[in-house]
């Protein structure tokens, strides 16, 4: 009998993203003295659920493996692992769990190109320089105009910081629906609304 997890580093993860699983029971250890993270998926219909989740926090996790008293960890060589899982689940349930990892991981990819067409027609649009930032659970944009910081937006509190001459600027661009999106995007991927 084997055990299949989905799992990934715990340093990838934000406060809120790790209460939202938490929640839904992933569960953490420590292993070579690195935090992880990780959830028992008992079939195909589990592990579409799991990538769902993650994929929304932007993590393609790898697969662990458990048979008796071994236990293959998601970072560890591969091969050893997918000769267990044919031999206990079979062939075509191997591909389909390799297969769903790289479509996770091109969905990802297509995710932030489309974030990146719209931040660059927000700039286009508004004759602005905008840069995204996004790490330890905030989401901003950072905002130039002819090389001088006029300030940033901050999409997932949705507020702002400009000197007062760019006020109107601002409240203007909180206003775009492409922002509403980003904002929406990120509020998600952070781990403040499911």
């Amino acid at each position: 009998m084997i055990k299949l997890y989905l799992g990934y580093y715990l340093e990838a993860l934000t406060d809120n993203q790790l209460e939202v699983l938490d929640k839904l029971k992933f569960e953490t250890y420590e292993r070579e003295n690195i935090l992880r993270f990780r959830k028992e998926v008992k079939g195909k219909k589990e592990i579409v659920e799991v990538l769902k989740i993650l994929k929304t926090f932007e993590i393609v996790p790898g697969y662990a493996l458990q048979k008796d008293e071994d236990f293959f960890d998601f970072d560890e060589e591969t091969s050893k692992k997918n000769e267990i899982i044919i031999e206990e689940l079979g062939e075509g349930f191997l591909l389909f769990l390799l297969s769903i990892l790289e479509k996770e991981k091109e969905a990802i990819q297509k995710d932030r190109e489309t974030l990146k067409g719209i931040i660059e027609s927000l700039s286009y649009d508004y004759m602005v320089q905008i840069n995204i930032w996004n790490r330890y659970g905030y989401a901003r944009l950072y905002i130039k105009q002819e090389d001088e910081d006029i300030g940033f937006l901050d999409l997932i509190h949705k507020w702002y910081k400009s000197e007062p001459e760019y006020d109107q600027f601002f409240k203007d661009l909180m206003k775009d629906k492409r922002i509403l999106n980003l904002s929406q995007y990120f509020l998600k991927k952070e781990g403040y609304i499911k």
